[in-house]
């Protein structure tokens, strides 16, 4: 029997994850079946419980995948000239799929009974403002100052309003007046820290 090279895992799994985001934004994540992913990708269901144990699984691996991006694009948000609207793009970016916040907030009603979604909401959560609060210390570095004294107060501020406006979009709110508001919270939080 022939091996599997590494690169053909990497590939497969990331085609699967892939196929899963798509699945999971157009029906939703509790409606989405393994069988619904693996027919997406064009495989078996077997082929995809080779490399991922559940849907919980392949939610989890595009958190995880996401994450770095958004971590990758967040870094770039301390150099910014007006860092609020800068954060407003990155709502536009990764938060402005209306499935995104369905999927969100179905995660949230599973985390009650779901030990493992829980948790993965809670790395969200660690992870997001760890970032956060890196930009906001190195906009303190070059001595800006924020109007919100604690930095980590700071950054779950900032943090529970680009949720609140992922959430506002999902429920079909209008895109413009989301933006404003989530800006001038940005500014409420952040006053002049922007270099």
């Amino acid at each position: 029997m022939p091996r599997v090279v590494p690169e053909y895992k990497t590939q497969a799994r990331s085609r699967i994850l892939s196929a899963a985001e798509l699945v999971f934004r157009k029906k939703g994540f509790s409606r989405a079946t393994v069988e619904d992913i693996a027919r997406e990708v064009g495989v078996s269901r077997a082929t995809v419980y080779l490399y991922f144990s559940s849907k919980l699984d392949m939610l989890k691996a595009i958190q995880v995948r996401d994450r770095a991006k958004i971590e990758q694009r967040l870094t770039k948000i301390a150099d910014s000239a007006d860092l609020p609207r800068t954060f407003t793009k990155v709502l536009d970016e990764f938060g402005s799929h209306p499935s995104a916040s369905q999927n969100y907030l179905e995660m949230f009603g599973k985390a009650r009974e779901d030990k493992e979604v829980r948790q993965a909401l809670l790395f969200d959560r660690s992870t997001d403002a760890r970032a956060i609060r890196s930009i906001l210390d190195r906009v303190r570095s070059r001595g800006a100052a924020l109007r919100v004294d604690d930095p980590e107060a700071a950054a779950l501020l900032i943090r529970a309003s680009l949720i609140e406006a992922v959430i506002a979009y999902g429920l079909g709110a209008n895109r413009a007046k989301v933006r404003r508001d989530l800006l001038r919270a940005l500014r409420g939080v952040l006053g002049s820290a922007s270099p």
